[in-house]
């Protein structure tokens, strides 16, 4: 199979010159790119060593540029420029046993691995257009681990259990507190399984993209209770409607649960005085009682993905040169 690698250098357009295009905008069919035959066993540590080396080859000036180190995205399809880049730390293969397990370092990341994934639906790139990325996508702070997405929905069912007790006003019906019980419940029972398969709430949120989905065919990838399965659909914004299908924000219950996951990135990655739990039961109570997410704060931008730390980051070249990528790195073939 052939597959496309581009350059994306996602640092700021200089200052002198206002109003330009940044190269994130650019549209894919005007980037540096190369074309490599990769294999099913290939990883994605030497196709990128490969990649490297092709651009040395062909634009040498402008590879240079991604010496200190660079990690790899992948395109989403409707996105002419790289706005929408798939950048999570995580990629979801599924292992010839139909499991899914979410590699923390693309480099050991099988492509045919990749390619299952995306062909079951459990990945929202594009695998057969590639970024190697020059940016420094840990500057945002880190993403929310599975404590946090605990922490969050705490947050949200104690808030519903006062609401109960008549010490609030509240846009939402009993339906909300029951699917926040299960989604809570869940999440405890199941967080840990997915902890071990690599999973962190970003990247599983990101794989189960749109959907649809059944519960059959999740609990085939995951391997946990149908149950489980369920309330983690709940958790993450899907409702049941079509017969068993789930689908995200299909309601006002599981947009609010949708958007649990922005609000909670959005209070625990900043670092200010009040506790994230406070900034998110603020913020929280005006949903409930409104209806509606509240506006964000002026000074705060709607959030990306953010790599968890700069270990989770797939860097290569930084101190030891891109051209030893193959060296350095084994392919994982046992999974």
């Amino acid at each position: 199979m052939k597959i496309e690698i581009a350059l994306l250098d996602n640092a700021p357009a200089p200052l002198e010159t206002p109003g330009s295009r940044q190269d994130v905008d650019t549209p894919w069919g005007e980037r540096r790119r190369v074309k490599l035959k990769v294999t099913d066993e290939d990883s994605f540590g030497l196709i990128a060593d490969r990649a490297v080396g092709e651009f040395q080859a062909s634009n040498s000036e402008e590879i240079a540029a991604f010496e200190a180190g660079f990690h790899l995205g992948f395109h989403r399809a409707g996105d002419e420029t790289a706005k929408q880049a798939y950048r999570c730390p995580e990629v979801p293969v599924v292992q010839p046993d139909g499991r899914a397990f979410w590699k923390r370092d693309f480099r050991v990341a099988r492509y045919g691995d990749l390619l299952e994934a995306s062909r079951l639906g459990l990945f929202p790139g594009d695998p057969r257009r590639v970024y190697l990325i020059r940016d420094a996508p840990y500057a945002g702070g880190p993403a929310p681990d599975w404590a946090a997405l605990l922490s969050g929905v705490a947050v949200l069912h104690e808030l519903l259990a006062s609401k109960a007790r008549a010490e609030g006003s509240i846009a939402f019906g009993d339906e909300l507190r029951v699917r926040v019980d299960h989604a809570r419940s869940s999440l405890k029972a199941a967080s840990p399984a997915l902890e071990e398969r690599g999973a962190r709430p970003a990247s599983f949120r990101d794989s189960l993209g749109s959907g649809p989905w059944t519960v059959a065919d999740l609990t085939a990838l995951l391997g946990i209770p149908d149950d489980q399965v369920d309330g983690l659909l709940t958790a993450f914004g899907f409702a049941a409607v079509d017969g068993g299908l789930w689908h995200p924000r299909a309601d006002a219950e599981s947009e609010l649960l949708s958007d649990l996951h922005s609000e909670i990135e959005l209070c625990y990655a900043g670092e200010g005085a009040r506790s994230p739990e406070k900034r998110l039961r603020e913020r929280l109570r005006k949903y409930l009682a409104s209806g509606k997410r509240p506006a964000l704060p002026e000074d705060v931008e709607p959030a990306q993905h953010r790599i968890r730390s700069r270990e989770d980051e797939l860097v290569v070249g930084a101190g030891n040169g891109s051209s030893d990528l193959a060296a350095q790195m084994t392919p994982n073939r046992s999974r």
